[in-house]
């Protein structure tokens, strides 16, 4: 549990390691193997509870949803882009990941159904890249295209 909060504070806060560290009493390099750890067990869940409409009969289910709630026919998720803050990664590629809006970052697209579960998430791309890039290459968009 206390690395469960050690990762949450991190992401929450947009701190530094080795502040989260001293805040809490743990050295900095464990702070960073924590957040390695937690992290690709958040990720490998991924597959369980990100789950785009595959099916036929589920992408119409979905669009059906969406317009009961929105008044909007035909929509079958909603899409984003987000900017998360990270430290400078330095080295020669710094640069790509300093992003519009003046900071380091990391671009997220997150795709939601009607009741706001994520069925599409994309969290690879620097923040100096634009978000009909990531959408170009998401799977999202491949499942698109398939299915019309």
């Amino acid at each position: 549990m206390n690395q469960f909060l050690i990762v949450l504070r991190f992401y929450v806060t947009d701190s530094f390691q080795m502040l989260i560290g001293d805040m809490l009493g743990v050295h900095k390099t464990m702070v960073c193997r924590i957040l390695d750890e937690v992290t690709a067990a958040i990720a490998s869940l991924s597959q369980k509870y990100v789950h785009c409409p595959a099916t036929t009969d589920e992408r119409h289910r979905t669009m059906q949803q969406f317009c009961v709630v929105s008044g909007i026919p035909g929509v079958l998720g909603a899409i984003n882009g987000t900017h998360v803050a990270i430290q400078s990664p330095g080295g020669d590629d710094a640069d790509i990941y300093w992003n519009r809006k003046g900071y380091f970052s990391v671009n997220v697209q997150l795709v939601c159904d009607h009741t706001g579960d994520m069925t599409g998430v994309v969290a690879r791309w620097p923040g100096s890249i634009h978000d009909s890039t990531i959408f170009d290459h998401s799977h999202s968009r491949a499942q698109l295209e398939t299915s019309v």
